[in-house]
């Protein structure tokens, strides 16, 4: 009995280690949140949330084995999206799309483009 109450404190509640895991999970998936993983690895962060919501509700039943494994899952897809979205590669801005009926006319110049006098043959 004195070996099994030592062994026990030291392997630790399987509760408390499903709640660190889902902190770890959590604090990884905002990490690659607030690097633009949505914008630039939109995969690898879906499956990163969708693992953890899955998570947490097995945590509410209590079953930490499954907590455990979905946690790991989440955490390495939610590193993947960090690592995908800081991989520094720019996503170039597309802009606003115009349909050309409704582009500007670029205006006349009214002044030649070079500084020679401007000659009208017209005037007498």
């Amino acid at each position: 009995m004195r070996l099994l109450l030592p062994l026990l404190f030291l392997t630790g509640c399987t509760a408390g280690r499903s709640t660190f895991m889902l902190v770890n999970a959590q604090r990884e998936y905002q990490a690659a949140v607030s690097e633009g993983a949505e914008e630039r690895a939109l995969y690898e962060i879906t499956l990163a949330r969708e693992y953890l919501q899955k998570a947490k509700e097995e945590d509410g039943y209590s079953s930490y084995g499954a907590v455990d494994q979905l946690c790991r899952t989440s955490l390495s897809w939610s590193q993947a999206a960090y690592k995908k979205s800081t991989d520094g590669i720019q996503i170039p801005d597309a802009g606003e799309v115009v349909p050309e009926e409704r582009l500007p006319t670029p205006a006349q110049p009214t002044t030649p483009p070079t500084n020679e006098p401007v000659i009208d043959l017209d005037e007498p």
